[in-house]
């Protein structure tokens, strides 16, 4: 590969890398979103758990809920790291350019000068014209194929570490998701377990109820005896004390 192509390729890598880069800041929306749904499931948990204390912890849910929360807090902290912390060196504008190119003709043309200047018996050529012009092409090549080859390496590890980062963060965030899952099965089974002692304890009063109702009107069945002014039970509450 001659300088020419050797440019070319890097400057493919280089701009490669950038777009890179844009699609990985893209896919950093992704974990804000699960953060959001963890924060909610946590949050829940808590409050039903300490604030309405609707269910008893028992040591599963413990171990499940701070394991969950450990996780989550390390995919936070590789979020972070996936974020911030990253410097992309870009290549200079196309006036910055120009001027660093004129700067090297001029550079390139007074050597050329001074060297005819000294040698004196030396004719001056249609070569000695364009020479300077090739020097500068080639100097100016160079520059840009070192600048697309370290800046593109650069931002190659740049996109590599934040790649890596928000993968982990991912996998924590899904490691927390699912012992939060297991954490509601507790949560659940006492809630389920008071719901059905609390349909039976509903079942036994209204029975002890309809039991006494039916006893207070069978007692209010008596009827007095008009000579001497006393009560008697009727047949049937007789019948029912029997």
């Amino acid at each position: 590969m001659n300088l020419k192509e050797r440019s070319d390729f890097y400057e493919k890598i280089y701009f490669y890398d950038l777009d890179l880069r844009d699609k990985l800041e893209g896919r950093l929306k992704i974990p804000m979103t699960l953060f959001a749904l963890l924060t909610a499931m946590m949050v829940y948990l808590i409050n039903e758990a300490v604030v309405k204390k609707s269910f008893i912890p028992s040591i599963s849910f413990y171990f499940l809920f701070f394991t969950a929360c450990l996780s989550f807090l390390i995919s936070v902290f590789y979020f972070i790291k996936s974020w911030y912390g990253y410097k992309y060196k870009l290549i200079p504008n196309s006036v910055v350019l120009e001027n660093y190119f004129i700067d090297i003709q001029n550079h390139y043309k007074k050597i050329e000068f001074e060297n005819h200047f000294l040698d004196i018996q030396k004719p001056y050529t249609k070569t000695d014209e364009t020479q300077p012009s090739e020097w500068t092409k080639e100097a100016f090549q160079v520059y840009l194929l070192n600048s697309f080859r370290d800046y593109g390496s650069h931002n190659t590890v740049n996109n590599d570490k934040k790649s890596f980062n928000l993968h982990r963060s991912i996998t924590f965030i899904l490691i927390a998701f699912a012992l939060l899952t297991f954490s509601f099965f507790p949560y659940y089974q006492q809630q389920l377990t008071r719901g059905t002692n609390n349909e039976r304890q509903t079942i036994t009063t209204t029975a002890t109820a309809r039991k006494e109702c039916t006893w207070g009107q069978t007692a209010s069945t008596t009827k007095a005896d008009p000579k001497t002014n006393t009560y008697f039970l009727t047949n049937e509450f007789r019948s029912l004390t029997k």
